[in-house]
């Protein structure tokens, strides 16, 4: 369980930008139903969304990975920058 958000990310990453992906919402409802199945509970909206809350917050510190998609994609850009500029192309014209 812990090491589904890390490999969603890594996903989410080599991706083009996922703002809107139409897997997004249904890997936060797999989280969501690992974290039922883990509680043995049924939550709400509201119950979720106080889960999805860092822990120093109140919240289990699930992190939702339609909250993390935009600025894992972002962090991805920024740091390959450099790689993917045109004057470190490996193609020479």
């Amino acid at each position: 369980m812990c090491t589904a958000p890390a490999i969603t990310v890594f996903i989410i990453i080599i991706i083009s930008p996922p703002v809107s992906h139409p897997s997004l919402p249904v890997f936060d409802s797999m989280l969501r139903a690992g974290v039922q199945r883990i509680t043995n509970s049924d939550l709400t909206d509201l119950q979720w969304l106080q889960a999805s809350l860092p822990v120093k917050d109140g919240g289990l510190g699930v992190r939702r990975v339609s909250s993390l998609a935009l600025p894992a994609f972002l962090a991805s850009a920024a740091t390959g920058k450099h790689i993917l500029s045109p004057e470190r192309s490996l193609v020479t014209l």
